[in-house]
């Protein structure tokens, strides 16, 4: 039996300052960084997971720059 492997693509929306990119920080690496500076156009990160039987999920997350609405 071949392994499968999925692949997702997410993308986090939302507005400036909200914690788009702490929140793909914590989940893709396990760190958290109080202070950091804003995205400038869009960053992506990929995390795999092994899970169930001979499946491979492939998460990319890609952080969109926040509107900052005055």
């Amino acid at each position: 039996m071949e392994p499968q492997t999925l692949f997702l693509k997410i993308i986090v929306i939302g507005d400036s300052g909200v914690g788009k990119t702490s929140l793909i920080q914590q989940y893709c690496h396990g760190f958290y960084k109080p202070h950091t500076s804003a995205t400038v156009g869009c960053d992506f990160t990929t995390k795999v997971l092994t899970k169930f039987q001979h499946k491979t999920v492939r998460i990319q997350l890609w952080d969109i720059a926040g509107i900052y609405l005055i």
